[in-house]
């Protein structure tokens, strides 16, 4: 597990998260679905932080999906994606549902599992050079 690919750091009673893999375009590990699962459940909790601010580091908010998983047998490809899944989408609904604003502030590429990260988010700050796709694809009819 890489302990670096999402960054926590605290100023006053906001916590940013910094997706943190900008030679991959910040793309979604499974590793990093699970930080992020924690990270948003110990923010539930605690009542010193009152927002959220998502940042990608480099060019990029988030481009989607780490990929590289489905170069190899299909079958083991989806088996890892329905691991990321569970944590995901459980950020997801945890954003939603949270009583404190979530904020995303996004450049460059917002992809996939990115634009569904901006769009939990309670305001979207969007630079200029913000390029948004769903990007999402039935893997099984390949």
């Amino acid at each position: 597990m890489a302990a670096n690919e999402i960054l926590t750091e605290r100023r006053g009673a906001m916590l940013i998260v910094t997706f943190n893999r900008p030679d991959h375009n910040n793309a979604l590990t499974l590793d990093m679905a699970n930080q992020l699962f924690n990270i948003t459940k110990s923010v539930t909790t605690d009542r010193s932080i009152r927002v959220v601010l998502l940042f990608g580091s480099g060019a990029h908010f988030m481009d989607g999906i780490d990929m590289r998983f489905y170069e190899g047998d299909i079958d083991a490809a989806l088996e890892q994606a329905n691991k990321i899944i569970l944590p995901y989408h459980s950020v997801i609904r945890e954003f939603r549902s949270m009583d404190k604003p979530v904020l995303a502030a996004v450049e460059g590429r917002v992809t996939g599992a990115g634009m569904s990260l901006m769009l939990a988010s309670d305001l979207v700050i969007a630079a200029r050079n913000a390029t948004f796709n769903c990007k999402f694809a039935d893997f099984r009819s390949w």
